[in-house]
């Protein structure tokens, strides 16, 4: 090979037509070899153009995507020979809305509208049912027996009131010396006998707060029975105001120091702090409990004994009931006996209320 000269291709081997046609209808995966290896049979090599489009013709050819369709809504009907499905039936009201969610704006805003009225017109007539099944606030207009008993219990309420709030201060300055000798105690003492005051110093301190309030429940008594009694007037004897008062400071201070002997025998030997609860607890029993009850009671009873000794002789009265503890068949029986002539005792024995404790009777001239 001369020097420069390009390096010759080896000579490419002639194949047969007949080779070239066996090779274009082999299939597509065989490999070259095997191409080659087909007998030349001397044939003309046929045209490239043919095989390639044959061979492009056995390829797949991929399939391009089909367009999405539509969704298509279900029918809002069910099918004409389907059964329907049970449903609840609709409120009035939801109905209602139903149908104006069809219509325009104004029908739904007129619905609503009649709706609003419709609820105010039934709280106004619920208003109106519980205000007459509610009674009246201002009370019927006194007459007869139960004119009688307001009238009284008009005149005796602020006297009540007002002795119960001095006996409260009575009871917490008792209440106070008692702790002041409790503190003094020394533990060889026996604290029944010192701590406890003289039981008449301690009654004289209720008899002087009563007694002004009692006199003022005597003296409304004796005017109470002046009204009933045409041609009456207010007679000078009141009623025992000593009596009244020394009966209230019983009622205080012998369950009282009862109480407080049963509580300092039982504390003896304790420390001082635990004996004063222990008192205290006992005073306050009075105060929030029992001094209210016991300050009624005496207030009423003042102003029945009044009234009663008001009435001149010889003039007939009669038991009028006012139990507002409940029923009391022995005042029931008094009410039975009608009028009985001043002086004269009813079935329970009484000539003039109080029967009982919470008694609040009344005795006042016959219905004419």
């Amino acid at each position: 090979m001369p020097a420069g000269a390009a390096p010759t291709p080896p000579p490419v081997p002639a194949v047969s037509g007949s080779a070239l046609a066996g090779a274009a209808a082999a299939p597509a995966d065989l490999d070259s070899d095997h191409v080659a290896s087909i007998p030349d049979d001397g044939g003309e090599p046929p045209s490239a153009a043919p095989i390639a489009e044959r061979a492009r013709a056995r390829r797949p050819v991929p399939t391009p995507p089909a367009p999405a369709r539509p969704a298509v809504a279900a029918p809002a009907f069910a099918a004409a020979d389907s059964k329907p499905e049970a449903t609840a039936p609709f409120p009035p009201f939801l109905e209602q809305l139903e149908d104006a969610a069809s219509r325009p704006s104004g029908n739904v805003e007129s619905l609503f509208a009649r709706i609003r009225a419709d609820r105010e017109q039934a709280v106004s007539h619920a208003h109106e049912v519980l205000a007459e099944d509610q009674p009246p606030d201002d009370r019927p207009v006194p007459n007869g027996d139960e004119g009688l008993l307001q009238r009284r219990d008009e005149i005796v309420g602020p006297i009540e009131a007002s002795l119960t709030r001095r006996l409260k201060r009575a009871l917490q300055d008792d209440q106070n010396d008692l702790l002041d000798r409790l503190r003094g105690l020394r533990s060889s003492q026996k604290a029944a006998a010192v701590v406890l005051s003289d039981r008449e110093i301690q009654a004289a301190r209720f008899r002087d707060v009563g007694r002004p309030f009692l006199s003022e429940a005597l003296t409304a008594g004796a005017e109470f029975t002046a009204s009933l009694l045409p041609g009456v007037g207010t007679s000078a004897n009141l009623g025992d105001l000593d009596r009244a008062a020394e009966d209230l400071s019983e009622a205080i201070v012998d369950p009282l120091r009862r109480r407080l002997h049963s509580v300092l025998v039982a504390g003896q030997g304790d420390d001082p702090v635990v004996l004063a609860e222990a008192v205290g607890a006992a005073y306050r029993e009075w105060k929030t409990k029992r001094v209210e009850v016991v300050a009624a009671d005496h207030v009423a009873a003042a102003f029945a004994a009044a009234a009663y000794a008001a009435t001149p002789s010889g003039v007939a009265l009669r038991w009028l009931v006012d139990d507002p503890d409940g029923p009391c068949p022995d005042c029931d029986d008094n009410v039975l006996a009608g009028g009985q002539p001043k002086g004269e005792p009813f079935p329970t024995g009484q000539r003039h209320p109080p029967a009982h404790p919470g008694c609040r009777c009344l005795l006042v001239p016959p219905l004419r």
